[in-house]
């Protein structure tokens, strides 16, 4: 928290953290999401679980991502830079909370508390569940081409 904190300027009171499974999971608890791929994608040394690699080759164009390819298209680092990770990333992102408010579950505290019960395993957190909605509502009026 201090180290963002640094970084954006502002005091950090409360954070979000959620595991690599928990992200694959809530991408697939929202019935996956859609990205335009700008360029291609190829790694072909994305780590897998059992410390082997696989070959990530994702084409560009539209593009419907189930959570394990969302994760790899935001996590692969060995073809590319780190700025292109950074906007895959953002992408990504973007494109869950398009996916989000689209299916209204940021503006619905049940969905919210839904979600936060199947992913409570995997998620960190110091905030309680009222200032989870809360947050979740604030980020309903995020602009996607802010997210830089």
């Amino acid at each position: 928290m201090d180290v963002v904190g640094t970084i954006v300027g502002k005091q950090i009171d409360q954070y979000v953290l959620i595991d690599f499974d928990g992200f694959r999971r809530l991408i697939d608890a929202v019935g996956g999401i859609d990205i335009d791929v700008p360029q291609r994608l190829y790694d072909a040394t994305y780590p897998t679980r059992n410390y082997g690699y696989t070959v990530v080759d994702i084409q560009p164009g539209l593009q419907h991502f189930d959570g394990d390819k969302a994760l790899k298209y935001a996590r692969s680092r060995h073809s590319t830079s780190d700025f292109d990770r950074s906007k895959r990333q953002q992408l990504v992102l973007g494109a869950l909370q398009e996916k989000m408010l689209s299916a209204k579950i940021l503006t619905s505290p049940s969905k919210i508390e839904g979600i936060y019960s199947v992913l409570s395993d995997s998620i960190k957190t110091n905030a309680s569940m009222t200032d989870m909605i809360k947050m979740a509502k604030k980020a309903a009026s995020f602009k996607k081409e802010n997210l830089t």
